[in-house]
């Protein structure tokens, strides 16, 4: 498809999408009966928006808190930065451990790398090999643990039809984590629509053993979700990332900051974290134009707070991930 913008949505695709971003492990039978349309339609357009590239991961989210990993972000401005250079760095990052999410980005930074690790010596590792190797072309650099995290789905592609899911599963302290789990989330990490019966030949289970260990992971909150990506360019979309400074601020006005920006139906994620910003949230927005009407409704409303902002384009977001934190416990 030559123009990323003409990819159609229908309203039957968005209420598929809905059931798919609600659980994307749900069958085309499920799916039909909370929309209304027979199974092989829902399989049809299925097949129609993966085929065409607008469906593009199918993902368990795991509670990597409970594996013990730290998530911190490292954001990186170069100088003399190329295509060459971009590429050094890829290869690089895909043979260094603890790496989870890469994207190259337009705006105050360059890059944007997601470590996990499993304590402070881990991360400075990682960290100290990127700088290293890279000190030559570095303009700026921003390391920040994450210490909190909200997701919001897709709401406004979707015509805000989406809500907020909370996890409200209790924990049970009988419930233990074992080898056979950890390979079970191996599996559908990042492929959560792969079959049980596919799951039980590979892991040699029975079908009702796997969907017990499943049920039994989702309960104590280990898996949290199965999700989708989309490619919202595909829609006319982009994908932005913005960081703000804040000043006179309390735990009180933190979360009516963070209430606020949880408004918006373009937000798709806020993140508290150690580094020089307070907040960062990111946007699923049309242009510059409407990000740039955002920060001034932010602005306004918390005129004291909002010392300063900068934001990037999430350009690309690259297929590296090489952490193998589930193959232990």
């Amino acid at each position: 498809m030559n123009n990323m913008e003409e990819f159609k949505l229908d309203e039957k695709d968005k209420k598929i999408l809905i059931e798919l971003q609600k659980n994307s492990r749900q069958s085309f039978s499920k799916i039909g009966k909370s929309v209304g349309l027979p199974k092989t339609v829902v399989a049809y357009r299925f097949k129609r928006m993966t085929q065409a590239g607008f469906l593009t991961l199918f993902c368990a989210v795991i509670n990597k808190k409970k594996f013990g990993y730290i998530q911190s972000r490292l954001f990186l401005k170069f100088h003399n930065f190329n295509e060459k250079q971009e590429k050094n760095l890829l290869d690089f990052l895909k043979k260094q451990a603890g790496i989870h999410w890469v994207a190259t980005l337009n705006g105050c930074y360059d890059f944007a790398i997601t470590i996990l690790s499993r304590n402070i010596e881990e991360l400075n590792s990682t960290y100290s090999q990127i700088i290293y190797n890279f000190s030559n072309y570095l303009l700026e650099k921003e390391l920040s643990i994450q210490t909190k995290s909200q997701y919001f789905p897709l709401r406004n592609v979707f015509d805000n039809q989406i809500t907020k899911k909370s996890i409200k599963n209790k924990e049970s302290k009988s419930f233990k984590l074992s080898e056979t789990d950890t390979k079970i989330i191996n599996l559908i990490k990042e492929d959560s629509r792969i079959p049980l019966l596919d799951i039980s030949e590979k892991l040699n289970l029975s079908v009702q053993t796997t969907r017990s260990r499943i049920k039994g992971m989702i309960k104590n909150n280990i898996i949290q979700s199965f999700r989708i990506r989309v490619n919202h360019k595909m829609l006319g979309y982009h994908h932005f990332h913005t960081f703000l400074s804040l000043s006179d601020l309390n735990e009180e006005k933190e979360k009516k900051i963070i209430s606020f920006l949880s408004q918006f139906s373009s937000t798709i994620n806020i993140t508290k974290g150690t580094g020089k910003y307070d907040l960062e949230f990111e946007s699923i927005i049309k242009s510059h134009f409407e990000l740039y009407e955002i920060i001034s409704k932010i602005k306004n409303a918390f005129p004291e707070n909002i010392r300063d902002t900068n934001s990037a384009l999430i350009y690309k977001i690259h297929p590296i991930n090489t952490v193998k934190y589930f193959l232990k416990i």
